[in-house]
């Protein structure tokens, strides 16, 4: 999925991309499935190649893999990172903890990518203090590189060291660009998605970052392929 990647190759894994006008590339990723099937299916109906993140040991962790992967869509693993704010946030089962040993990290690693199969990549769920910790990231970008798997950032904390721990482990790499449902709210979604449209011809391309809200939904129903409205492919 990487469109922007910095080293490497993701092991033949295309970008799910959609274009608009004048050669801007929109890449949407949606993160946090595997809670509820609901949204998910109504997002698997929608006429573009939107990846998945889905968290690990989640009650429909493997089916919402399962499906993403059947109707040809790109799965990856929304890994639990240990935030800023923790224990006040809590990532839930499988977090990678920043004082976890370097085995330690590697087995969790391991532990959460069996927890979702047909995975292609990775991201973070949460994750501010871990993503800061390049020595722990070099780690854990290690046994990505066994697997072959690429890393997106979703850039939870401006003091991210994801880009330098992947040059130096040769992990294909992107990082997201535009958080479309940063705040919950309808209007702001809508204007998020719509004013991904007036970029065009400036940028070659963004990654996009959403979640499976009813706001968010709607809003991709609306802007995708068949709805009437200027459409982001």
């Amino acid at each position: 999925m990487p469109h922007n990647t910095r080293s490497g190759s993701a092991g033949g894994a295309r970008a799910p991309e959609t274009t608009v006008p004048r050669h801007l590339k929109i890449a949407i990723l949606i993160d946090d499935i595997g809670q509820d099937l609901k949204s998910l299916d109504e997002l698997l109906r929608l006429d573009a190649p939107i990846a998945f993140s889905v968290l690990p040991f989640r009650s429909h962790s493997v089916t919402a893999a399962r499906k993403i992967h059947e109707a040809g869509r790109e799965v990856l693993l929304h890994l639990p990172m240990e935030p800023l704010d923790d224990p006040e946030r809590d990532p839930g089962e499988g977090v990678i903890l920043t004082a976890m040993g370097d085995q330690e990290i590697r087995l969790q690693a391991e532990k959460d990518l069996k927890a979702v199969p047909f995975v292609r990549g990775v991201n973070n769920h949460m994750g501010s203090r871990f993503m800061q910790d390049g020595k722990k990231l070099r780690v854990l970008f290690g046994k990505l590189r066994e697997k072959d798997l690429y890393f997106i950032d979703g850039l939870t904390t401006a003091s991210s060291r994801g880009a330098e721990a992947a040059d130096e482990t040769a992990v294909p790499f992107a990082s997201r660009e535009v958080f479309i449902d940063h705040a919950v709210d309808r209007d702001r979604v809508f204007r998020n998605l719509g004013g991904l449209l007036q970029k065009k011809g400036r940028r070659q391309s963004i990654l996009v970052i959403g979640h499976p809200y009813p706001e968010t939904v709607q809003a991709l129903k609306t802007y995708l392929p068949g709805s009437g409205r200027p459409a982001l492919r």
